[in-house]
């Protein structure tokens, strides 16, 4: 019974990697096709992240009062209603409704699941083990993604000789999602909670919380070492954001590749972020201090700049540049993480750091309005340039940090 409390978490990594694998490639893509402009699109990615920004603190309270299960059960829930919404959309405001369901959702679950997996972690096997079945879990969820965006691909190009539209067959992956989200909620609710939270609890955290917000204030204003973390986490987040929501875009509109392959493309991205993972140990050791992040970036930018110059003629080094930067932005996290940590102390690591979250956030908000604006009036490849250069401006705040090795 214990080890089936645990599975169920496995079977959770496998359903939300399935959706990842199966639909994000397509999302944009899919509302770019039913006449929603650039400018709108950017629009609909802000308004995502600022419902997230609003009540993600608030859910997170909320989870600990009435239970993760139930929170993670209703914001799944919620996300069905995202995707039935996303199927039905033919127009903007559709759309945006959606994505404000969404993000609504995400604030839901995103603190609810892993608070969840380390509370059941803890219980049966103590905090010892929080690594390696955490470890289990998210290795799961990637032969998950690797799989689903394998038969993805081949199931997108059965259909298409079968004479089915791509945005037929896209509405038909959106489906496939709905039926694993309502099997995700199924599998849910086979969990157990062994944690039970009290109210009593959640009000002497909030008293930690407010407390503890109230030193980073403090500390923030008495050491400036902290806003160049909150500017560098803002600066990285409007850059990346806007990559993010160009990529699929970039590759249908500028390099005009077929839709069949796009999963194909995210498997790989993915799957070039885990290799360089795997070596990120072995990078820290032979780069030292400030040297390690601005190394990193001042590739992805360099990257994202050639990028912009090329021409329609080059579109295969522009699928590599492309596939590089996204795997190297995804796989450097950890190495991004572990740097801005560093100055924080460890008594208030977890409430600066979700303050410096909320920084990201702000700057992915911020990132979705530039993309739509430069896109609707500039074009795609200005886009690309802007990203670049927002990333290595991103580089110069870490001159100023004194960090230890």
């Amino acid at each position: 019974m214990f080890r089936f409390k645990i599975k169920v978490f496995y079977l959770l990594s496998i359903w939300e990697n399935a959706i990842r694998a199966i639909i994000v490639p397509f999302l944009l893509i899919y509302i770019w096709q039913n006449g929603v402009s650039q400018l709108q699109i950017g629009i609909i990615s802000s308004a995502y992240f600022l419902t997230k920004l609003i009540f993600s603190s608030l859910f997170g309270s909320i989870s600990d009062v009435i239970g993760r299960k139930k929170a993670l059960t209703l914001g799944s829930i919620i996300e069905i209603t995202f995707y039935i919404i996303f199927y039905i959309g033919r127009d903007y405001f559709m759309f945006l409704l959606a994505y404000l369901i969404n993000g609504f959702a995400q604030a839901l679950t995103m603190a609810s699941l892993s608070s969840w997996e380390l509370d059941n972690i803890k219980a049966i096997y103590g905090e010892s083990k929080w690594v390696k079945y955490l470890s289990k879990i998210k290795i799961i969820g990637d032969l998950s993604f690797i799989i689903s965006s394998i038969l993805a691909f081949f199931c997108f190009l059965w259909l298409k000789t079968m004479g089915y539209s791509d945005l037929q067959i896209i509405r038909f992956f959106i489906l496939i999602c709905i039926l694993i989200s309502i099997i995700k909620v199924i599998t849910i609710l086979l969990g157990e909670e062994i944690k039970k939270c009290k109210k009593r609890k959640e009000e002497r955290f909030l008293k930690k919380f407010l407390k503890n917000y109230d030193e980073f204030i403090k500390l923030t204003k008495e050491n400036p070492c902290f806003k160049i973390i909150l500017m560098i986490m803002f600066l990285y987040s409007v850059g990346y954001f806007i990559l993010y929501t160009i990529y699929f875009l970039y590759l249908k509109l500028t390099l005009e590749i077929p839709e069949q392959f796009y999963n194909l493309i995210f498997l790989t991205s993915t799957i070039i972020s885990i290799v360089i993972v795997f070596f990120n140990e072995k990078l820290v050791k032979h780069l030292k201090g400030e040297k390690k992040p601005i190394i990193c970036f001042s590739l992805i930018s360099s990257f994202l700049i050639i990028l912009s110059g090329l021409t329609r003629e080059s579109s295969l080094l522009s699928l590599v540049l492309l596939i590089l930067v996204d795997g190297l932005c995804c796989g450097i996290h950890p190495i991004f993480v572990t740097f801005l940590n560093k100055p924080i102390p460890s008594e208030i690591r977890a409430t600066a750091y979700s303050i410096v979250i909320m920084a990201g956030e702000i700057g992915c908000l911020v990132g979705g309005l530039v993309y739509g604006i430069v896109a609707n009036n500039y074009g795609l490849t200005s886009v690309l340039y802007l990203s670049g250069f927002l990333i290595l401006l991103g580089t110069v705040p870490f001159l100023f940090m004194k960090t230890e090795n």
